[in-house]
């Protein structure tokens, strides 16, 4: 692995993020002499390390480690839709509930 490549991957998202290394070290709960040192490539993240890394700025581990991305960012228009999908099912299964609560109390209703 090209530790100065991840480093500059690291820096460059965290950039796109407006995150200055304070920022996301306090994110890390790491200090930001540490996050620099992984950033130029001089210190080796744990495997830990590198994953809250990915979380915390959104992109996936295979990214930061070879620039490559197989899996579509939580933030993509393919978990966009999912989220939206789930929403409206949400919405059509809490209408059915209400429908089958009405006609239960009816039901209940007449047989009393």
């Amino acid at each position: 692995m090209n530790y100065q490549d991840l480093g500059q991957r690291i820096h460059d998202v965290r950039i796109s993020h407006n995150l200055s290394q304070k920022a996301l070290a306090e994110r890390l709960i790491c200090s930001a002499k540490h996050l620099g040192n992984i950033e130029r490539g001089l210190s080796r993240p744990s495997l830990e390390c590198l994953f809250d890394i990915s979380t915390a700025l959104n992109v996936s581990i295979d990214y930061l480690i070879t620039g490559n991305t197989i899996f579509p960012s939580p933030h993509s228009e393919f978990f966009l839709n999912i989220d939206h999908f789930l929403e409206k099912q949400e919405n059509e299964i809490s209408l059915l509930r209400h429908h089958l609560k009405e006609i239960y109390n009816i039901s209940e209703n007449q047989e009393k």
